[in-house]
């Protein structure tokens, strides 16, 4: 799938959660699943190509062809992507610090772990470290679960 080393640079991990913000998140999910299915119908071409031509070739079955090719190309690309694609906006070295403070920012505003100071322009980080007891955290999610239930959207798309 010649297509896939376009796509799996937009793929979802657990920290392009604190990337981008809730509004860009959306987008880039949307980019995510189309890329997705142009990259199945483009390979689904290549496969078929691979298939009839390479029959043979060198004494290997078009099926073994098919897992050398994409194999490959699969191996190329993350090669590739572990020294290009950042890890996190502090630790990635073409940004500017200018840059890399700005992204921060970002991140700790969308999170809601920025409090304003008397001074607007002054931004102080909340303390990221604090832990919940176990009981806040399962009443929140109980409390969530109800109003999942209660909401008439939810049974909506159930249907």
């Amino acid at each position: 799938m010649y297509t896939r080393p376009l796509v799996q640079p937009l793929s979802y991990d657990e920290d392009n959660r604190i990337r981008y913000t809730r509004k860009e998140l959306g987008v880039r999910n949307a980019i995510l699943f189309c890329g997705n299915l142009i990259s199945n119908a483009f390979g689904g071409v290549l496969a078929a190509g691979i298939l009839d031509r390479m029959e043979g070739t060198l004494g290997h079955a078009a099926w073994r062809w098919l897992f050398y090719i994409e194999g490959a190309a699969t191996v190329a690309v993350a090669i590739i992507a572990m020294f290009v694609l950042p890890d996190f906006p502090a630790t990635t070295k073409w940004l500017t610090p200018a840059e890399r403070r700005l992204a921060e920012l970002r991140m700790e505003e969308d999170a809601g772990v920025v409090d304003e100071v008397s001074d607007r322009n002054c931004l102080v980080m909340s303390s990221l470290l604090t832990l919940r007891p176990q009981e806040d955290n399962r009443g929140s999610v109980w409390r969530g679960f109800w109003m999942a239930i209660g909401d008439w959207k939810t049974w909506w798309l159930c249907m």
